[in-house]
């Protein structure tokens, strides 16, 4: 997740990873988060450029090379966005209607590789559908960006996503659903 508060001028926050820094580095106008020895986020301070308007940015090539750009300068790693593989087709197994409301559901979701379990709220999920899930640390165009939760209590690892948020409607149409040539388990966007 990448966005500069509006708070601080010209910062841009990389979140990479959503947990807790056990230290933290200062390379010039860069400061890094680690958790033991991993990255998990990037501060970058004094960054000209018009794509920093304040809140979250949306995610672009043009911010993402900007980003790397700053990384170079101090020959730290460069960040991948590779989304791809964050949007995969899962196949509804079980849709149960979520206990204490009318309008989730709880669903048991078949990704090849494993099965996770959603809490869903579109109008048109059911059982045995084929629906692309945005996994944890999957970000939207928007900047909105995914992570493993709990919904009243019951815990939800991604979530399935509208033809709005995969960036095909201007509308949402309730959970997006494909057709038999989307394998289980395959990048959407492949």
């Amino acid at each position: 997740m990448k966005y500069n508060a509006f708070f601080i001028d010209k910062v841009i926050i990389i979140r990479i990873k959503d947990i807790e820094n056990t230290r933290v580095e200062k390379r010039n106008n860069i400061t890094i988060m680690y958790h033991n020895e991993d990255i998990i986020g990037y501060n970058i301070f004094n960054v000209e450029s018009d794509l920093l308007t304040g809140g979250l940015l949306k995610q672009s090539e043009e911010l993402n090379d900007l980003i790397n750009n700053e990384l170079k300068k101090e020959d730290l790693p460069l960040l991948e966005v590779d989304n791809n593989k964050y949007f995969i087709v899962g196949y509804v197994k079980e849709c149960t209607p979520f206990k204490d409301s009318k309008k989730l559901h709880l669903c048991q979701v078949d990704l090849k590789e494993k099965m996770v379990q959603i809490v869903c709220g579109s109008i048109n999920i059911k059982q045995d559908i084929k629906v692309v899930v945005a996994l944890p640390n999957a970000v939207f165009k928007d900047g909105t960006w995914i992570k493993d939760g709990k919904v009243m209590n019951v815990e939800s690892h991604g979530m399935i996503c509208s033809d709005k948020e995969l960036g095909l409607s201007e509308v949402s149409h309730g959970a997006y659903i494909v057709g038999d040539d989307y394998m289980i388990g395959d990048s959407f966007f492949d």
